[in-house]
Protein backbone atom coordinates (compact mmCIF):
# COMPACT_ATOMS: atom_id res chain seq x y z
CA UNK A 1 0.00 0.00 0.00
CA UNK A 2 1.26 3.46 -0.91
CA UNK A 3 1.50 5.84 2.01
CA UNK A 4 -0.56 9.05 1.47
CA UNK A 5 2.50 11.32 1.60
CA UNK A 6 4.28 9.15 -0.98
CA UNK A 7 1.25 9.26 -3.27
CA UNK A 8 1.42 13.06 -3.18
CA UNK A 9 5.15 13.01 -3.91
CA UNK A 10 4.64 10.57 -6.79
CA UNK A 11 1.79 12.68 -8.22
CA UNK A 12 3.86 15.86 -7.91
CA UNK A 13 6.85 14.14 -9.49
CA UNK A 14 4.71 12.80 -12.32
CA UNK A 15 3.36 16.28 -12.98
CA UNK A 16 6.89 17.71 -12.90
CA UNK A 17 8.16 15.18 -15.42
CA UNK A 18 5.14 15.68 -17.67
CA UNK A 19 5.66 19.45 -17.46
CA UNK A 20 9.35 19.04 -18.27
CA UNK A 21 8.43 17.08 -21.39
CA UNK A 22 5.92 19.75 -22.37
CA UNK A 23 8.21 22.69 -21.64
CA UNK A 24 10.86 21.10 -23.81
CA UNK A 25 8.82 22.11 -26.85
CA UNK A 26 7.23 18.71 -27.31
CA UNK A 27 3.64 19.09 -28.46
CA UNK A 28 2.50 15.98 -26.67
CA UNK A 29 2.00 15.06 -23.05
CA UNK A 30 4.10 12.27 -21.62
CA UNK A 31 3.67 10.83 -18.17
CA UNK A 32 6.34 8.91 -16.34
CA UNK A 33 4.78 6.05 -14.44
CA UNK A 34 6.60 4.51 -11.47
CA UNK A 35 6.66 0.72 -11.51
CA UNK A 36 6.03 0.79 -7.78
CA UNK A 37 6.30 3.31 -4.98
CA UNK A 38 8.32 2.05 -2.07
CA UNK A 39 9.55 4.18 0.78
CA UNK A 40 13.30 4.04 1.00
CA UNK A 41 14.65 6.30 3.75
CA UNK A 42 16.70 9.13 2.26
CA UNK A 43 15.80 8.24 -1.33
CA UNK A 44 13.49 10.03 -3.74
CA UNK A 45 11.08 8.58 -6.25
CA UNK A 46 12.98 9.74 -9.35
CA UNK A 47 14.96 6.50 -9.61
CA UNK A 48 11.67 4.59 -9.67
CA UNK A 49 10.35 6.42 -12.74
CA UNK A 50 11.12 4.12 -15.64
CA UNK A 51 8.17 3.90 -18.01
CA UNK A 52 7.22 6.87 -20.23
CA UNK A 53 3.75 6.85 -21.78
CA UNK A 54 2.80 9.35 -24.49
CA UNK A 55 -0.73 10.52 -23.82
CA UNK A 56 -1.42 12.68 -26.88
CA UNK A 57 -1.03 16.02 -28.61
CA UNK A 58 -1.62 19.25 -26.70
CA UNK A 59 -2.23 21.33 -29.85
CA UNK A 60 -5.67 22.96 -29.84
CA UNK A 61 -7.71 21.12 -32.50
CA UNK A 62 -9.60 24.27 -33.56
CA UNK A 63 -7.09 27.12 -33.80
CA UNK A 64 -3.74 25.31 -33.50
CA UNK A 65 -2.55 27.00 -30.27
CA UNK A 66 0.53 25.13 -29.04
CA UNK A 67 3.69 25.18 -26.92
CA UNK A 68 2.26 24.20 -23.54
CA UNK A 69 3.76 26.22 -20.70
CA UNK A 70 1.28 25.42 -17.95
CA UNK A 71 0.27 21.94 -16.80
CA UNK A 72 -1.64 20.69 -13.81
CA UNK A 73 -3.46 17.50 -12.91
CA UNK A 74 -7.14 18.00 -12.01
CA UNK A 75 -7.66 16.93 -8.38
CA UNK A 76 -11.48 16.88 -8.57
CA UNK A 77 -14.23 16.25 -11.09
CA UNK A 78 -16.19 19.31 -12.13
CA UNK A 79 -18.07 20.08 -15.35
CA UNK A 80 -16.08 18.76 -18.30
CA UNK A 81 -12.98 18.15 -16.13
CA UNK A 82 -12.52 14.68 -14.62
CA UNK A 83 -10.19 14.09 -11.66
CA UNK A 84 -6.83 13.01 -13.07
CA UNK A 85 -7.19 14.93 -16.35
CA UNK A 86 -4.22 16.96 -17.54
CA UNK A 87 -5.03 20.67 -17.93
CA UNK A 88 -2.70 22.40 -20.37
CA UNK A 89 -2.19 26.13 -21.09
CA UNK A 90 -0.95 26.78 -24.65
CA UNK A 91 1.48 29.74 -24.70
CA UNK A 92 1.87 30.17 -28.50
CA UNK A 93 -0.85 30.96 -31.00
CA UNK A 94 -1.57 28.52 -33.80
CA UNK A 95 -1.54 28.53 -37.53
CA UNK A 96 0.03 30.04 -39.42
CA UNK A 97 2.47 31.93 -37.19
CA UNK A 98 3.20 30.08 -33.89
CA UNK A 99 4.12 33.35 -32.12
CA UNK A 100 5.25 33.05 -28.50
CA UNK A 101 2.97 34.58 -25.90
CA UNK A 102 -0.10 34.85 -28.14
CA UNK A 103 -1.86 31.58 -27.28
CA UNK A 104 -5.30 31.90 -25.70
CA UNK A 105 -6.41 28.34 -24.95
CA UNK A 106 -6.54 25.87 -22.09
CA UNK A 107 -6.95 22.21 -23.07
CA UNK A 108 -8.12 19.09 -21.25
CA UNK A 109 -6.28 15.86 -22.01
CA UNK A 110 -7.61 12.63 -20.51
CA UNK A 111 -4.70 10.57 -19.10
CA UNK A 112 -5.02 7.66 -21.49
CA UNK A 113 -2.74 6.94 -24.47
CA UNK A 114 -4.11 8.29 -27.75
CA UNK A 115 -6.20 11.03 -26.13
CA UNK A 116 -7.19 14.05 -28.16
CA UNK A 117 -7.26 17.49 -26.51
CA UNK A 118 -10.58 19.10 -25.71
CA UNK A 119 -10.73 22.86 -25.37
CA UNK A 120 -11.66 23.97 -21.86
CA UNK A 121 -11.61 27.66 -22.71
CA UNK A 122 -10.35 30.17 -25.24
CA UNK A 123 -10.36 33.82 -24.25
CA UNK A 124 -8.24 36.83 -25.31
CA UNK A 125 -7.95 37.73 -21.60
CA UNK A 126 -5.77 34.59 -21.32
CA UNK A 127 -3.23 35.74 -23.92
CA UNK A 128 0.03 33.93 -23.23
CA UNK A 129 -1.13 31.48 -20.56
CA UNK A 130 2.05 30.39 -18.82
CA UNK A 131 1.15 28.54 -15.62
CA UNK A 132 -1.74 26.54 -14.17
CA UNK A 133 -2.87 25.78 -10.62
CA UNK A 134 -5.81 23.93 -9.14
CA UNK A 135 -7.24 23.45 -5.69
CA UNK A 136 -8.83 20.42 -4.10
CA UNK A 137 -11.55 22.66 -2.68
CA UNK A 138 -12.38 24.57 -5.86
CA UNK A 139 -13.69 23.42 -9.19
CA UNK A 140 -12.00 26.14 -11.26
CA UNK A 141 -8.35 26.16 -12.36
CA UNK A 142 -6.30 29.36 -12.15
CA UNK A 143 -4.19 30.46 -15.09
CA UNK A 144 -1.28 32.90 -15.02
CA UNK A 145 -1.42 34.67 -18.36
CA UNK A 146 1.36 36.75 -19.93
CA UNK A 147 -0.88 39.77 -20.56
CA UNK A 148 -3.46 39.24 -17.80
CA UNK A 149 -3.89 41.78 -15.06
CA UNK A 150 -4.11 39.36 -12.15
CA UNK A 151 -4.62 35.61 -12.26
CA UNK A 152 -7.71 34.64 -14.29
CA UNK A 153 -9.93 31.85 -13.03
CA UNK A 154 -11.40 29.80 -15.85
CA UNK A 155 -14.47 27.65 -16.29
CA UNK A 156 -15.32 25.57 -19.33
CA UNK A 157 -16.50 27.43 -22.42
CA UNK A 158 -20.12 26.44 -21.84
CA UNK A 159 -19.95 28.21 -18.45
CA UNK A 160 -18.66 31.42 -19.92
CA UNK A 161 -14.85 31.06 -20.04
CA UNK A 162 -12.91 33.42 -17.79
CA UNK A 163 -14.70 34.03 -14.50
Amino acid sequence: MVQPHLANVARTTLASFALAALAGGVASASVVVPERTVRVPGAGVINQLKHIVTIGSTVDPTNGDQNPYGLTIAPVTSGSIVAGDLLIANFNNGNPFNIQGLGTTVEILHPTPGSMPTRLVQDPRLTGPSAMATSTTSDFPWVAAFTANGVPIVADSTSGGVV
